[in-house]
């Protein structure tokens, strides 16, 4: 039987980061650093394994960064291997423990602060880490709201899922970020009760109906292994003169998918989704999106929806 999130989340160790990395997205093959890129390079075991992994996997850290090899600093016996999106935290282990050491943090930038304790466990705050980035658009689908969610809605949800154990990511801020599971979801809920949620379906989401309600985006390509056949062309004389991938932004009663890059199209051109349904425009424009019904059939043709403009 396939292992589910709650499986690998349950009781994380020194190699659940790596685990959960081979369930959310495959084992990666190809993605990993070379051997001879991490010669003579002090690191404890669980971070030298999500480097042979996943050390030049495409954006798999997309919101914060896990420095690659060449921006590794030593300070002492401390490695710092990893900074927050915007350089106000990083975090450092010891570069020699053949165990599991622990990981502090400190202000960017200020060698002469203090390290303080993030976590007693290196392995568990890699996993932290790849959870952030799944349930912050990294999952094949990712559902967000851009209001906090009421306590009393929290209150009836989180019993209900897996408490990922033992604790928190980034304490320091107010308490820091908890998350939970389902068989196939990750939900990460902030200090100020801001939700995101990773999923490997859109069912999966779905199922936390009514916490997740109409006024939530949720976005994600219908197959992420097989992207590329989501797409959208402008026809011009019969031959294809751009294309580009969408991704579905919202799942209503009309699915509005935006375009990963806008296309320029002019007046008589056709419009083309990869369900093979067409129109044909009658004016120059800069499409953004296209909303189409449950068929398929292509309802709205958009430029600048508020969805984009919004991100």
């Amino acid at each position: 039987m396939r292992p589910t999130f709650i499986d690998v989340l349950a009781a994380p160790d020194l190699d659940s980061a790596v685990r959960f990395l081979d369930l959310a997205y495959g084992n990666g093959a190809g993605h990993g650093l070379l051997p001879a890129e991490l010669v003579g390079l002090r690191l404890p075991p669980a971070l030298r394994l999500l480097y042979e992994r996943a050390g030049r996997w495409p954006r798999l850290y997309h919101q914060n960064r896990l420095l690659l090899p060449d921006r590794l600093r030593h300070e002492g016996d401390m490695v710092v291997f990893f900074e927050e999106n915007q350089v106000v935290w990083e975090w450092a282990t010891r570069a020699e423990d053949a165990g599991d050491p622990p990981v502090w943090w400190r202000r960017a930038g200020e060698a002469e602060s203090p390290w303080q304790l993030e976590s007693a466990s290196l392995g568990v705050f890699l996993l932290q880490t790849l959870l952030t980035e799944y349930a912050v658009g990294g999952a094949p689908v990712s559902g967000w709201s851009y209001e906090a969610r009421p306590q009393e809605d929290l209150d009836r949800l989180l019993p209900t899922l897996l408490s990922v154990p033992p604790g928190p990511m980034l304490p320091q801020y107010d308490g820091g970020f908890r998350f939970f599971a389902a068989t196939d979801l990750v939900l990460m809920v902030d200090p100020t009760s801001f939700v995101w949620i990773g999923a490997a379906t859109f069912e999966a989401i779905r199922s936390l109906h009514p916490f997740v309600t109409d006024e939530w985006v949720i976005e994600g390509a219908v197959d992420p292994h097989n992207v590329e056949n989501v797409g959208v062309e402008v026809v011009r004389a019969g031959e294809v003169v751009s294309a580009t991938v969408m991704r579905l932004a919202v799942d209503g009663t009309l699915q509005e998918w935006v375009l990963v890059e806008p296309l320029q199209a002019a007046s008589g051109d056709v419009i083309r989704t990869n369900s093979s349904r067409e129109v044909k425009i009658g004016r120059d424009m800069t499409l953004t999106s296209v909303q189409t019904t449950r068929d398929g059939q292509i309802a709205t043709l958009l430029e600048g929806s508020p969805f984009v403009r919004g991100r």
